[in-house]
């Protein structure tokens, strides 16, 4: 359990960037309890609360709710580290701050990030088999 706490403050440290693997296999492994099957609907489940928060957030944004981006960037983060995409953790507690600090200012050009990086998750799971042979 240390070692995974460990793993994921190091993502998390790493922001997100390209040099960060989007899916942190032997996590998601963990998340779906190891089987195949369990896996893909782990990561479909993902998916699609995911592009659902996201969704809510250029809402939220928009509005300029920063209790609202706060919550759903808290919300994703948790998922999200548990599902093993850890590399959207630190992009989404910049997120969770500005919204913590209602400074919306930035926040038009961190969810950008965001969805880059979710494209990221996307596209490293696009092929399912492949992915889950890794």
């Amino acid at each position: 359990l240390q070692r995974e706490k460990e793993r994921v403050a190091s993502a998390t440290q790493a922001g997100g960037s390209a040099e960060t693997p989007p899916v942190d296999l032997e996590l998601l492994r963990k998340a779906s309890g190891g089987a195949e099957e369990g896996m893909r609907e782990l990561v479909d489940l993902y998916l699609g609360q995911t592009r659902e928060i996201l969704q809510n957030l250029h809402a939220a944004i928009q509005k300029g709710s920063a209790q609202e981006v706060e919550m759903l960037a808290h919300k994703c983060i948790g998922s999200s580290v548990a599902c093993g995409m850890v590399a959207m953790a630190p992009l989404l507690r910049e997120l969770e701050r500005m919204g913590s600090d209602g400074k919306l200012d930035a926040a038009p050009a961190q969810i950008a990030k965001i969805d880059i990086e979710f494209q990221r998750i996307r596209n490293t799971v696009a092929d399912t088999n492949a992915f889950l042979q890794s």
